[in-house]
Formats: C-alpha cells, sequence, structure tokens
C-alpha cells in the first residue's frame, strides 16, 4: 500500500511588486475584510499593508514610509485604525509604533527604545484605548523583556 497525501485544495494569491516583500501578519477587518502586514524592499525597508476582502481580492495595497524606516512585525485592528509594531533601522533598530486609519493612512508614528538593537513582538490595544506592547529592550549587554503601556497618541505617561 502506498501513502498518499490529502491534498487541501486552496487559491493563491499573490501581492506586491519588483522589490523584495515579506508579509508577516494578518488580521481581521470587520466581518468581510482582512489587512496583510510586512515589510517592502530590503535597504530601504517601508511597511507595507494590504486590504483584501474574503474572496481574496485586493482591496488597495499601499507601502507607507514614516520618517524612520522600519519593518511590520505585528499588527492590531482598533476602531479607527490600524496599530503596527515593528522595528526601525534608527539608532540601531528601535521599536516602533505606526497608527493608521482604516485606509492605511499614517495618523502618527513614534519610536521608543535603549542604546541597542531593541524588538518588538505583539502589539494590543488596552480597555482604557492605551495601546500596548511587549518587546526586548537593549541598554549596554543587557536584554530586558519589557512591557510598554503608551497613551492613544503614542505618548509616553510616567507616573
Amino acid at each position: 500500500s502506498s501513502l498518499t497525501p490529502n491534498l487541501i485544495p486552496y487559491n493563491h494569491q499573490s501581492f506586491g511588486n519588483s522589490e523584495e516583500n515579506n508579509a508577516t501578519q494578518l488580521a481581521k477587518i470587520g466581518t468581510e475584510e482582512w489587512v496583510i502586514a510586512g515589510t517592502s524592499g530590503d535597504s530601504d525597508s517601508r511597511i507595507q499593508l494590504v486590504k483584501i476582502d474574503n474572496s481574496q481580492s485586493e482591496v488597495w495595497n499601499k507601502v507607507i514610509q514614516t520618517e524612520f524606516a522600519t519593518s511590520a512585525s505585528s499588527i492590531y485592528p482598533i476602531s479607527d485604525g490600524l496599530l503596527i509594531a515593528g522595528t526601525s533601522i534608527n539608532n540601531e533598530g528601535d521599536m516602533s509604533i505606526t497608527k493608521t486609519n482604516l485606509e492605511g493612512e499614517i495618523l502618527w508614528a513614534k519610536e521608543y527604545g535603549g542604546f541597542g538593537i531593541d524588538r518588538v513582538g505583539k502589539i494590543i490595544q488596552s480597555s482604557d484605548e492605551g495601546i500596548v506592547f511587549i518587546g526586548t529592550l537593549t541598554f549596554g549587554e543587557n536584554t530586558m523583556i519589557s512591557l510598554i503601556k503608551v497613551d492613544p497618541d503614542g505618548d509616553l505617561n510616567i507616573f
């Protein structure tokens, strides 16, 4: 008896352009649409967002540039837009958070970090509409797990 793999039929759709593109996250927006987040470009990295509908048809495809080149490692849909966490290439790599509206247009972008290579992992919105994200901060030889909360405008509020 020979083993025959069970093949699952699927639809395939490609998005992007002639540059190097990497998809890292997928988030559902409402009941009918999805946003794919990733990175576009290799030497001048930018966030790439692709909005698709349930039939995998492209609604829009945007490459967004903040004041610092960045990658997208986590995306979180909120009522009025998207929160995108990534790593910038400034200062050897800081954590970056970008907020867009539902059409992928930048509302603001901020950087957070220490004195070394910092990475952001997951991002969420808290019940008070603040933004919470986890990652690693590097100070000299020390790398620490960090949990950071900022206000809805991305500003640190130290009490």
